[in-house]
């Protein structure tokens, strides 16, 4: 099932109780948003995937100016897209995920954005496909994958709420994320990428950015 109807199920309480994805202010008003970023905002500092044939020089970073000329590809109803384009980045979208993989192997777009949470998996599906991991560059943008429950569901948004305070209270929430994702940080070589931060406009004022214990930091 795509974000927008998944989305649409829960606002509707449609077979869906609960689910995960990137906020957004919009998100944000037709759900109840549990806001303690579940991967620490890891979800938004990306590395690029590629074609294996492209003809950029893949032995720099890819300098800013530079990435802004190449095509990315996002899913058309991502939070990720409207914020790339904040940026001034050259996106274009699709329907299915399946299909962004796609694109990417015919090089009708040149990067495809991925979380590094998220890359090593695909880039094992996509190994036969001719794509592949950018080795220098490396954007962020400050965002949080929240668990979401209807409006009308604020027993289930408690008890989650209540869930993971307790767990990073406790030092089970860190142990949990180190447990799953702390291979994952390692691979990236953040400290070897050169790093451009980006702005998010579609973040809340209620978004916990002062709680420095809920976000991840590489330092």
């Amino acid at each position: 099932m795509n974000q927008g109807r998944a989305l649409k199920q829960l606002a509707a309480g449609d077979n869906i109780d609960v689910l995960w994805t990137m906020t957004s202010e919009a998100r944000e008003q037709s759900l109840n948003p549990i806001r303690i970023p579940i991967y620490k905002g890891l979800i938004g500092w990306r590395v690029f995937l590629i074609n294996a044939n492209t003809n950029f020089d893949l032995t720099r970073p890819i300098k800013l100016g530079e990435v802004k000329q190449l095509k990315m590809v996002q899913g058309h109803d991502w939070p990720d897209t409207g914020i790339l384009r904040h940026n001034q980045f050259n996106v274009q979208t699709g329907p299915d995920y399946a299909g962004l993989f796609k694109m990417l192997q015919y090089q009708r777009v040149d990067l495809f954005p991925r979380s590094i949470i998220e890359v090593w998996d695909e880039l094992k599906i996509n190994a036969a496909s001719n794509i592949k991991l950018e080795q220098h560059t490396l954007i962020s943008y400050p965002t949080a994958s929240y668990y979401f429950v209807s409006k009308n569901n604020k027993v289930l948004a408690q008890a989650l709420r209540q869930g993971l305070e307790i767990a990073i209270d406790d030092g089970s929430f860190d142990a949990l994320f180190q447990l799953h994702f702390a291979k994952m940080i390692q691979q990236a070589k953040l400290d070897a990428r050169t790093h451009y931060r980006l702005e998010n406009p579609l973040l809340t004022k209620e978004t916990p950015l002062e709680n420095k214990r809920l976000w991840f930091s590489p330092n």
